[in-house]
């Protein structure tokens, strides 16, 4: 009851404009999947299926970490 408490009073604050919407999502076998978003954006996620061993983040971070973030996955040649 208090996460469901915390999820509303979040979606209450966050704008109609900071809400990303995603449906049908099918993250295969071993196949991971980063949802990352600036502080007070929201997700708006239904139907997800994960394969085995699959692997899901959903985060919310500040602007300078995820720019951060992006760099490193470049060093890496992941991008």
């Amino acid at each position: 009851k208090q996460c469901l408490a915390i999820c509303d009073r979040a979606a209450s604050k966050a704008s109609s404009e900071a809400v990303h919407v995603l449906e049908d999502v099918d993250i295969g076998r071993d196949g991971q999947q980063m949802l990352i978003a600036s502080l007070g954006e929201l997700f708006q996620v239904k139907g997800v299926k994960l394969g085995e061993r699959a692997t899901q983040i959903v985060r919310a971070l500040p602007s300078s970490a995820i720019d951060e973030l992006i760099r490193n996955i470049a060093k890496r040649g992941l991008s």
